[in-house]
């Protein structure tokens, strides 16, 4: 089935960028992550996530859903607060004292595990309806040029990734293996998405707004704090991570 191929191809690319960003992390961190450090990469994850809840996930939310008009913004926004509400749930969830709620760690893979969801979707869905139609080369284009700028974008997301895991105490072997992990969420979403082509696209809109919801959750109460603590270098290297998915964004064509 063409379609598939074409959908199988589009993700898997999108997957060998993903392991290239977790690879150059594990470069980068090779040496015990001092406090500064910790901070730098707190805030360039912090940065590189807000970027892409903006830009890879509300955004094409809304567009998705424009023939409804003013209510155009209701499943992005009924999606981001559900995503919201969600990790908040599990953060209270087990009720404990010291083991009350989720470690940053575990939510850390949990919001880019779910933020992959809809990417691998979008990506996936995108190449078999270019497969698909007859129309050639411009839905063929448009579909490589979504390909190839979430998976440009995929390295620095899961560089933040990779670098997070080891900044929370994880060697660089395993910081590698749980972004990889994770990251396959991306072409598994893809591929399940296919199978199941109508309904995956009508609910696409939904997942990209919960995926955004979860993500901000998470920056705000995890990367936030943890790039801050009295220095610069953190808010520093939290405009660096945005700047750079705008830059990636605008040269891709958004």
């Amino acid at each position: 089935m063409p379609f598939f191929l074409s959908a199988g191809a589009g993700v898997g690319a999108t997957f060998f960028l993903s392991i290239c960003g977790a690879v150059l992390a594990v470069f980068l961190g090779r040496s015990k992550a001092s406090p500064a450090a910790g901070r730098i990469f707190s805030g360039f994850a912090c940065g590189v996530m807000t970027a892409a809840l903006v830009f890879s996930l509300l955004m094409p939310a809304i567009e998705m859903s424009t023939a409804q008009g003013v209510f155009s913004v209701v499943p992005a926004l009924g999606g981001f607060l559900l995503g919201g509400v969600f990790l908040l749930v599990l953060d209270l969830w087990p009720g404990g004292n010291e083991h009350r709620g989720l470690c940053a760690r575990t939510r850390l893979m949990l919001v880019v595990g779910l933020h992959n969801v809809p990417q691998g979707m979008a990506v996936a869905l995108s190449c078999a309806m270019a497969a698909q139609a007859s129309s050639g080369t411009l839905s063929f284009m448009s579909a490589t040029t979504l390909a190839v700028g979430i998976g440009v974008q995929n390295i620095p997301e899961n560089m933040a990734l990779a670098l997070g895991l080891r900044a929370s105490g994880l060697g660089g072997r395993k910081a590698f293996l749980f972004t990889a992990a994770t990251a396959a969420v991306e072409p598994l979403a893809g591929l399940l998405a296919v199978g199941a082509l109508g309904a995956a696209q009508n609910a696409l809109p939904w997942f990209l707004g919960f995926a955004a919801g979860a993500m901000l959750y998470a920056v705000a109460d995890d990367f936030m704090p943890c790039s801050a603590g009295g220095q610069h270098e953190g808010t520093a290297a939290c405009l660096l991570g945005f700047a750079l998915m705008l830059l990636l964004d605008a040269a891709l064509g958004g």
